[in-house]
């Protein structure tokens, strides 16, 4: 009787021990999730963080171009690429080369 309350109380010890251990290696492996995961979110935010200064850039430069008269400019210069709007591209390079808007408006209203 005295070896099957020791074979007992030893397998009641073995599976404590292996109870600790898979809870020791459930919390490491959740520690090394957490880790990647903020190693992952980092990168990201670093990412997130510089595509806002470039589209803060971005919309500096737009500004700048919107707010002169050089966008008369750019729409002149797509219409000659296509050869469907050659008329419309006579009218605006007419309207170009002064650089006061009446004029231009003052070309387009008798057309």
């Amino acid at each position: 009787m005295a070896n099957i309350i020791r074979t007992t109380s030893s397998m009641i010890l073995k599976i404590k021990a292996i109870i600790i251990i898979i809870i020791i290696i459930i919390i490491i492996i959740i520690i090394i999730i957490i880790i990647i995961i903020i190693i992952i979110t980092i990168p990201t935010t670093i990412n997130k963080k510089t595509i806002v200064v470039k589209t803060i850039t971005i919309n500096i430069t737009i500004k700048p171009i919107s707010s002169s008269t050089q966008p008369l400019l750019f729409i002149t210069h797509p219409p000659p690429h296509s050869p469907s709007s050659k008329n419309n591209t006579i009218i605006i390079t007419n309207s170009v080369p002064p650089p006061k808007p009446p004029s231009s408006l003052s070309t387009t209203t008798p057309l």
